[in-house]
């Protein structure tokens, strides 16, 4: 069953991957089963990438690791939780779950529940609205939901909390390459992503 890890971002993977870049994939497990990383990019980008590497492969299943804001305010800060439902307020598609024996060891902190967005978020008004929907928030896990539910493929989706939602990161992405800047809840971050898709190799 050859599987399909999506990474959306540089700056998620740069713990797990040195000079790989958006839309690029390769092969971290070759044979009969194949397992191919990718960073896919944010937003309907992602689909592009799923798209370029399945016109080659035959994907069976796609695991989403990535970042994700927390919209409650239980300090949910570099906990790691899989998401049973992703919404983008309209619709709301519920994503399959693993056999917990399957993960155990991987995730420690259950289940949560996530909406896509277009644009960051940074103000306090946007992201008590957007509580009303989920957990937790990111940019592109229902473009993929969408996509494996109308592919009939398997999904699994894991995502580590970054932040509170309360300022703009895009200042720390673009320095995918130098952490000594990061606040400490980016750094765990990355290496949560690392750790996560180590263990399911």
């Amino acid at each position: 069953m050859n599987k399909l890890i999506l990474i959306p971002t540089e700056f998620e993977a740069s713990v797990l991957v040195k000079d790989m870049h958006r839309g690029e994939y390769k092969y971290i497990k070759d044979g009969k089963d194949k397992t191919i990383l990718s960073i896919c990019g944010i937003g309907l980008t992602s689909l592009k990438s799923i798209d370029k590497i399945r016109s080659k492969e035959n994907i069976h299943k796609i695991i989403v690791v990535g970042m994700a804001g927390d919209l409650t305010n239980e300090n949910r800060l570099c906990n790691t939780y899989i998401i049973k439902t992703v919404t983008n307020k309209k619709d709301i598609i519920k994503t399959k779950h693993p056999d917990p024996e399957h993960i155990k060891g991987i995730i420690h902190d259950g289940y949560a529940s996530l909406i896509t967005v277009n644009k960051p978020v940074y103000t306090k008004a946007r992201k008590q609205n957007l509580a009303n929907y989920a957990e937790l928030v990111d940019m592109e896990g229902f473009h993929v939901a969408k996509f494996c539910e109308y592919n009939k493929i398997e999904l699994l989706m894991i995502r580590t909390v970054s932040d509170n939602c309360e300022g703009n990161l895009d200042k720390f992405f673009d320095k995918h390459s130098d952490r000594s800047g990061l606040p400490k809840e980016l750094i765990k971050a990355q290496e949560n992503i690392a750790e996560i898709v180590n263990k399911l190799l």
